[in-house]
């Protein structure tokens, strides 16, 4: 899985001037697709979901959003490291649900090792098979 080189790059996504402002629109565009190739790895039915972004304000890089019927995951500029992408996923119950279960975050660029991507992508097909209680 290819993962665009915005979403590894260090520097901050922020709209401060014009050079941040074109690296948080690619970080908006380029991390929407990355979502759907995360979805379509893990075979989440067209439809099923829902990729959206939130371009927040001046001084921050904004969200961008997958939300299933039963995962949630958004990506972000990590506020502890800024600079670095997080992506924070957890379990929910249909697409109005916007608090879900309990927060786990990854650091995209460690999506770049085989091993770690794997693990990402074995966790978020447990959320996925959970019974609905």
């Amino acid at each position: 899985m290819k993962i665009p080189k915005v979403l590894l790059q260090q520097g901050e996504l922020n709209a401060y001037s014009e050079e941040g402002h074109a690296r948080k629109a690619e970080f908006h565009k380029d991390g929407a697709k990355f979502l759907r190739s995360l979805a379509a790895e893990l075979e989440l039915p067209k439809g099923s979901y829902d990729v959206r972004s939130n371009l927040g304000g001046i001084a921050v890089s904004g969200e961008v959003t997958l939300h299933h019927e039963r995962l949630y995951m958004w990506m972000q500029e990590s506020l502890g490291s800024r600079g670095r992408v997080i992506l924070t996923y957890r379990s929910c119950e249909g697409r109005k649900d916007y608090s879900g279960g309990r927060n786990n975050d990854v650091y995209v660029a460690n999506l770049a090792d085989p091993d770690r991507l794997e693990e990402f992508l074995s966790r978020c097909r447990s959320i996925l098979n959970r019974a609905v209680a």
